[in-house]
């Protein structure tokens, strides 16, 4: 067989066609259609790209232009220390068994970029990659490692797990004991555990809240490192597009302490919610507890065949919360990590705020 000549090349809007083909074939489950709405949200509805400025990611591709690999690059602006620096994520980073030899000089590509660099891998291969060769730091949040699930419908539950375990006849039984067992547990906690706070509401937002900017300021204050939540970035991630993930506000007294999202898909006849943001100004036992039963509530009303709720743990008070109202804990195996580097700044990264929502995860919802 005749050696095969690679090139890496940008990423062009001539590119898409293909490349949307390409992943269709290789990677993540979507069809070509849905690569097209990712790049529009990633890319054309990003309010951090210019295609002038920025590039969408890059190739690697054979003399009759057939692509072989991809890595593609979101731009976003984080705030350090209170100024705004510009994020580059690397994301979707796959290469045909025929190319692999090309794969960490398409690597370096992101890397020669002027600004931070973050990823969220989830493989042990790419975590190894990152720091060893390209020398990333990770970021430890033990949040990241652990799944705190609770079954809401036993039937669209069960109907979850024959399709989930359909050849595993065992798995499909003890599966079915320890939602019923837990789901016994939740409602008895339920009645225990419920406080009486009339002054927490929370609400399925069409829109970004009013007052958006001025809880924004407030999150911003508490951080080294954080995305800031305000209305630009909340009307691209959550009503840009009808694929965004479901945002909830978090209000105590009128005045807006807290935005909460879910990640939402279909699978095997039934809905899940993944938590996505979790970014509350006040995680008092009591406040947390309000949100847990009023966000169950509200999921139910919106999607009557809903299985699971997976929420993940961002403090002790949080943890606790959970696990009072039933909430299965559960360590993933391949959880996302979070890797960042910057050779040209002397800025460290101490006291972050991260969420499920940092790098690429908000735009690929559950399949």
């Amino acid at each position: 067989m005749d050696k095969i000549n690679f090139k890496i090349k940008s990423v062009d809007q001539y590119d898409l066609d293909s490349l949307a083909e390409f992943l269709s074939i290789n990677h993540g489950g979507l069809t070509k259609k849905q690569w097209f709405e990712k790049f529009e949200l990633i890319w054309n509805l990003n309010p951090y790209f210019d295609e002038k400025k920025v590039e969408r990611g890059w190739i690697i591709i054979d003399n009759k232009k057939d692509i072989y690999g991809f890595l593609g690059n979101i731009p976003f602006v984080y705030l350090i220390d209170g100024s705004p620096e510009q994020i580059y994520c690397g994301t979707t980073w796959i290469v045909s068994k025929e190319a692999r030899g090309e794969s960490l000089k398409l690597y370096e590509q992101l890397n020669n970029q002027n600004g931070w660099l973050i990823n969220t891998t989830g493989t042990a291969d790419v975590n190894k990659i990152l720091s060893e060769i390209f020398h990333y730091t990770k970021i430890d949040l033990s949040s990241f490692e652990t799944n705190y699930i609770l079954p809401v419908n036993l039937l669209f539950s069960f109907k979850f797990i024959f399709g989930y375990y359909k050849n595993n006849f065992l798995k499909k039984i003890f599966s079915i004991l320890g939602v019923v067992i837990i789901k016994v547990i939740t409602l008895i906690n339920y009645f225990i555990f419920k406080k009486k706070i009339g002054k927490i509401s929370i609400n399925h937002c069409s829109k970004p809240p009013n007052d958006i900017d001025e809880f924004n300021n407030k999150l911003i204050s508490k951080y080294n490192f954080v995305f800031p939540r305000n209305k630009k970035n909340i009307e691209w991630l959550y009503f840009s597009s009808n694929k965004s993930p479901i945002l909830f506000e978090v209000r105590e007294n009128k005045s807006l302490i807290g935005l909460i999202s879910f990640l939402h898909g279909t699978q095997y006849g039934s809905t899940r919610f993944d938590l996505l943001d979790f970014s509350i100004l006040d995680t008092s036992p009591a406040v947390l507890n309000k949100i847990i039963i009023e966000i169950q509530k509200l999921l139910k009303q919106m999607k009557k065949d809903i299985s699971f709720i997976t929420f993940k743990s961002y403090d002790n008070n949080m943890k606790n919360e959970l696990m009072k109202f039933g909430f299965y804990k559960f360590k993933s195996k391949n959880y996302s990590n979070f890797y960042i580097r910057n050779f040209n700044s002397d800025k460290k990264i101490s006291n972050v705020h991260l969420t499920s929502m940092d790098g690429d995860r908000s735009f690929f919802n559950i399949n």
